[in-house]
This record gives C-alpha cells, sequence and structure tokens, in this order.
C-alpha cells in the first residue's frame, strides 16, 4: 500500500495547482462515478440545502463550469488516511478567493476520497468542499502562523 500522507501531499499539490491553471480539467481527476459536493456554509436555500451535488464525471464537469471555482491561495493542513479498499481520506483546510482582484480571503475545507486506478494511481471517488463563513481580512492574511504550500 503506499503512503497516504504521500499520496495525498502529491495529490493536493497536483489538484490545487489545476484548480488554479486549468479548472476546466478538473473533472479529469474524478472516477465516472463520482460525487462532487460544493457549498457556503450558512448558505442555505430556499429548500434547506446550502450545496450543489453532482454525480458522474459529466456532471461534475457542467457543475464545475457554472460554480464560483475561485482560486486557493494558501494551504495550511493537508491530512490523509488509509481507507476501506485501499483508498485514501485526504482532508485539506486553506484560503480561498474568488478572484486575484479581490482584497478578502475565505477559509475552505475539503475532503477527498480517492480511490486506487489500476495498480499506479488513484482519482477521486467522493468529494465535498466548502468555504467556511469566516473571512480573513488582507490585513491579518500574513499572521497564520503554518502554511504547507502557497499558491
Amino acid at each position: 500500500m503506499a503512503d497516504p500522507a504521500v499520496v495525498g501531499l502529491c495529490f493536493v499539490k497536483s489538484y490545487y495547482k489545476s484548480l488554479n491553471t486549468a479548472p476546466q480539467d478538473l473533472h479529469l481527476y474524478f472516477a465516472k462515478s463520482a460525487t462532487y459536493t460544493y457549498g457556503w456554509e450558512g448558505a442555505e436555500r430556499d429548500d434547506g440545502t446550502a450545496c450543489t451535488t453532482a454525480k458522474g464525471r459529466e456532471e461534475i464537469k457542467e457543475t464545475l463550469k457554472t460554480l464560483q471555482i475561485g482560486l486557493v491561495k494558501v494551504l495550511s493542513v493537508i491530512s490523509s488516511q488509509e481507507s476501506v479498499g485501499g483508498g485514501i481520506v485526504v482532508m485539506v483546510t486553506g484560503e480561498w478567493t474568488p478572484d486575484q482582484s479581490q482584497n478578502v480571503s475565505r477559509r475552505f475545507m475539503e475532503t477527498f476520497f480517492l480511490e486506487p486506478k489500476g495498480t499506479n494511481g488513484f482519482c477521486i471517488r467522493n468529494d465535498i468542499f466548502y468555504i467556511l463563513q469566516e473571512s480573513l481580512p488582507k490585513s491579518s492574511q500574513g499572521m497564520l502562523r503554518f502554511f504547507l504550500i502557497s499558491f
């Protein structure tokens, strides 16, 4: 079994680089039968939901086109664990902004379940991405103490 910490870190670097530079290709990280959830904490709709969920790579591709993907600026925590069937659960927190011109960042949390893809790789089976209510004023962004990766 591959080391979950190594796989998680390699995956996260690649995924968030793509999110920032080629978001139109993010769907390629997903398994054909994957599920993706995107939401804003505290943004409940009339039906009581606060998120958008897409199932299957093609629906995920179309959903990603309609969402405000934004940019990930900093990843502050990356934690990975081995899971069922040789899969790996990866949890990430960091800073997100709607675009480079925005002077406010928001914290986000994202959790992935990576399933083995053949003998040499992994793909996303489940992805839950939430933008948190807490915002970080630009003047305080440099005060966060621990960063693994800055973009």
